[in-house]
């Protein structure tokens, strides 16, 4: 980064078309910001500069401790803003001394030493992975017994002999209770059931995720640990040829084959082109902690691991070393990067009062629609609240339900509430009458609450009445939101959100990969595509468009000439009707897939030109 300005004078004099840099010109001032930019100034740092160069009023201003702040420069002194004037109508000098000051702290921030990344990626080049008991151990639980009797009624009717079968591709690679536990999946027929759509169905080890999703990875696993692509797609093929004969009726399915086998032929190229000189896999395995110590990860491993690895692979080069390669799998580029709740970037409490006098300015010009509760009828503030929407929704269902007592013990008694709804909130459905009258007056969890009495007014004659003005109400908290999330200063905080929140730091670092269908994003495709490495400058360049419907993260920076949609927002309500909860969802764009792409393809073309 570039902080002489003698430097910044001598390049923007340069690109001016007469060659006389003029502070008083907006065209040759926006000429400046790019000569700040291309040296490496923060979008912050820019805007200072330029504001101080078109102000002439210096300024200070008393702090909280009864100090006064330093020197700044206005347009205009304002006393009622509690400035107190230094110098009216700077001259150049005066003003190059406050701008010196700025200059001298951007210049100190551009030399902090960069942030060490205290995960540790070494692996333990000492240990012997495929000996490791984690990779050795091949019975797991449930026991094959006891599985076959939990699955008898959900069995696939043509059944494989997996472990068999997988003999002709040893030595195995990968742990080996995953024989057992994929040659369950694949004796498993759909749809699912209560007890098939969790792993510990097939194996007591394993986390949380979806049933299918969790088959997949464990399909792309096993094939990323056999390098020879003959074999692998054999092993494939024997997977294919078995869900045909179950007409792909099974938890694990072609889909996701179809997905392994474009998955590690994307992780081959990206392999291959980070280590020409060639590579051995040593072994793969799933994200599990005891199996990431076994390849020789130190830990804690939730510390140094990635932010959504998937599986690890293990791969040796020609100097003897071993490298750790953390990929997320993806099946196709339908990808959900977040999903959490925006609540935090628009929860008025935690507002200053100078953020709501911005917020409620700002909000003014926009379709702010009037929520009932807490609201007095008059569109404000309160209306892009998440209080305002939770209350209206509880009180709307707690008042048809005790207006529609009597229905609500009838449908239970007689077996149309949903028995899951029931258990969760403990009620006996031969005996309901006082857990309601409980439930009835506030008492319970008010999601689950909210959920059965939806279910009683989707079967009475005056429900449907109720369930629209909920609806109604909760569309306008939606649309609300949305606009607000344009407005300062909840736009700003929520792309400081969603700049975190983007998983792209591991990805631009090398630190992990992302296969996404047929084709990697990694370090070297992020590098081309956004024309730097640097993830603080690549977080610099995101804005928000909320212009678009939905609203879109952009990236405006140097890496292409039009900005690239990288995101779309979609804000939800989380269990339409009866939630509670509004979900801030973002999604991969077509656009920065495409992008990525294209970044895999030309790296792979340039890798197979410098073989």
């Amino acid at each position: 980064m570039t902080t002489d300005l003698n430097e910044v004078l001598v390049e923007w004099s340069y690109r001016t078309s007469d060659g006389k840099p003029d502070v008083k010109n907006n065209a040759k001032l926006i000429i400046l910001e790019t000569v700040l930019k291309d040296f490496g100034w923060s979008r912050e740092a820019r805007a200072e500069l330029l504001g101080t160069l078109m102000e002439v009023d210096i300024v200070r201003k008393k702090q909280p401790d009864g100090s006064m702040g330093s020197s700044y420069t206005v347009q205009k002194h304002n006393p009622e803003k509690g400035q107190v004037l230094v110098t009216k109508n700077a001259s150049d000098d005066d003003v190059a001394k406050v701008t010196k000051g700025k200059v001298d702290k951007e210049k100190d921030k551009g030399e902090e030493k960069p942030k060490v990344d205290k995960k540790n990626k070494e692996l333990n080049q000492d240990i012997d992975t495929l000996e490791q008991e984690t990779f050795t151990q091949t019975e797991i639980e449930p026991s094959d017994e006891e599985f076959e009797k939990n699955n008898s009624d959900t069995a696939a009717e043509n059944q494989i002999n997996f472990e068999e079968e997988m003999k002709k591709f040893e030595p195995h690679k990968f742990p080996k209770k995953y024989l057992k536990v994929l040659g369950r999946m694949l004796n498993t027929r759909l749809p699912l059931t209560s007890k098939t759509k969790k792993l510990g169905h097939f194996t007591k080890e394993g986390g949380a995720g979806e049933i299918r999703s969790q088959a997949g990875e464990l399909v792309g696993m096993i094939a990323s640990s056999i390098q020879d692509p003959n074999e692998r797609e054999e092993f494939l093929r024997t997977l294919e040829n078995h869900m045909d004969n179950n007409d792909n009726k099974l938890i694990a399915d072609k889909g996701w084959v179809k997905a392994a086998r474009q998955n590690n032929q994307a992780i081959d190229d990206s392999l291959n082109t980070e280590f020409p000189d060639g590579y051995e896999v040593v072994a793969s395995s799933w994200d599990v902690d005891n199996e990431a110590e076994a390849l020789g990860m130190k830990p804690p491993i939730q510390k140094n691991k990635g932010e959504s690895t998937d599986q690890y692979m293990k791969v040796k080069t020609p100097d003897g070393k071993t490298h750790l390669v953390e990929i997320s799998l993806k099946k196709d580029k339908n990808i959900r990067l977040t999903n959490t709740s925006p609540e935090a970037l628009v929860k008025l409490k935690n507002f200053t009062d100078d953020e709501k006098k911005e917020l409620e300015k700002n909000l003014k010009d926009k379709k702010i629609e009037d929520v009932p509760e807490p609201g007095d009828g008059k569109t404000d503030i309160e209306d892009i609240s998440f209080s305002a929407y939770a209350d209206y929704q509880k009180k709307k269902w707690l008042k048809f339900g005790n207006d529609n007592r009597g229905d609500v013990i009838k449908l239970i008694k007689d077996g149309k509430i949903e028995k899951d709804v029931l258990r969760k909130l403990n009620i006996d459905v031969n005996n309901p009458d006082e857990r309601v009258d409980e439930l009835l007056n506030g008492k319970g969890s008010s999601r689950t609450r909210n959920k059965l009495l939806l279910q009683v007014a989707q079967q009475t004659e005056n429900g449907q009445k109720v369930i629209d003005e909920v609806n109604s109400n909760t569309k306008k908290v939606l649309s609300n939101i949305t606009q607000a999330i344009g407005s300062e200063p909840v736009k700003s905080k929520m792309l400081e959100a969603v700049r975190e929140k983007l998983p792209l730091r591991s990805l631009v670092s090398g630190e992990e990969s992302m296969a996404v269908g047929d084709f990697m994003m990694d370090k070297r495709t992020m590098k081309k595509v956004f024309g730097t490495d640097n993830f603080d400058d690549i977080k610099e360049d995101l804005i928000v468009d909320e212009s678009e419907t939905p609203p879109v993260i952009k990236y405006i920076g140097k890496g292409s000439d039009e900005p690239i949609v990288i995101a779309k927002i979609n804000i939800r309500e989380e269990g339409v009707g009866y939630g509670q909860s509004i979900r801030f969802d973002m999604s991969l764009s077509n656009d920065f897939a495409k992008k990525c792409k294209e970044a895999h393809k030309t790296e792979l073309k340039q890798a197979k030109r410098a073989d």
